[in-house]
C-alpha cells in the first residue's frame, strides 16, 4: 500500500516537473516568436500591427534580453505609424531609464523629429495651413532637442539632417516673429511691433 502511494507520488511529481519545463520552453519561444513576428511586420511597412505586437511584447517580457531593443522598435513604428506624441513620450521615457544605452541617440532623434513634425502638423482654425502663423512652442522645443542631440552625438548618422531641421525651425521662427511684427505695425502698436522686430 505504502509503496503504491509512493509511486503515485513520485509520478504525479514527474509530470508536474515535465509541465513546469515545458510551459519555460513555450514562453521562451513565445517570446522569440513574438520578437520576430514584429520584426517581420516593421520590414513589411505594417506599422500599426508591429506596434501592437511591440506593445504585448513590452507587457509580457519587460525583462526579456530583447526588451531595449524592443522598445526602440516601438519608438520607430510609433513614429511611422503617425503616432507622434506617443513616439516622443517613449523616446523620452528610454532616454531616462537608459542614458548610457548604445541606441541613446536614436532616441534623442527621435525625440527631436516627432516633435518637429508635431510642430509642422499642428493647425489650428485661425491659423490655417500658414506654418508661420502657428503657435511656435513646439518648434521651439524641437530646435532645443536637435541641439542636444547635436551637442552630444555629432557624428550620429542622423546628425545632417538635425542640422537641415533645425534650419528650417529657425527660418519658421524667424518669419513667425515677421508676422507678428506686421500684425502690431498694422494696428498702430508700433512699440509691440519694435520689440517684436528686435528679436
Amino acid at each position: 500500500m505504502l509503496r503504491t502511494i509512493f509511486i503515485i507520488l513520485c509520478t504525479l511529481s514527474l509530470t508536474s516537473m515535465i509541465s513546469g519545463c515545458a510551459s519555460k520552453k513555450t514562453e521562451a519561444e513565445n517570446e522569440e516568436e513574438l520578437f520576430r513576428i514584429s520584426q517581420d511586420l516593421i520590414a513589411k511597412e505594417k506599422y500599426h500591427l508591429a506596434v501592437l505586437r511591440q506593445e504585448l511584447f513590452e507587457k509580457k517580457f519587460p525583462f526579456s534580453p530583447y526588451a531595449e531593443k524592443n522598445q526602440i522598435d516601438l519608438m520607430f513604428s510609433l513614429y511611422k505609424n503617425g503616432e507622434k506624441t506617443e513616439a516622443v513620450i517613449l523616446a523620452d521615457r528610454f532616454i531616462r531609464l537608459h542614458p548610457d544605452h548604445k541606441q541613446v541617440a536614436y532616441a534623442w532623434y527621435v525625440k527631436a523629429l516627432a516633435t518637429y513634425d508635431l510642430s509642422r502638423s499642428n493647425r489650428s482654425f485661425l491659423t490655417g495651413k500658414d506654418i508661420s502663423l502657428r503657435d511656435s512652442t513646439q518648434a521651439k522645443q524641437a530646435f532645443d532637442y536637435f541641439r542636444i542631440y547635436l551637442e552630444n552625438f555629432p557624428e550620429h548618422q542622423y546628425a545632417s539632417d538635425a542640422r537641415l531641421k533645425q534650419l528650417d525651425i529657425r527660418n519658421r521662427l524667424a518669419l513667425y516673429d515677421v508676422k507678428v511684427a506686421q500684425y502690431y505695425f498694422e494696428r498702430s502698436a508700433w512699440v509691440a511691433a519694435i520689440n517684436r522686430a528686435n528679436k
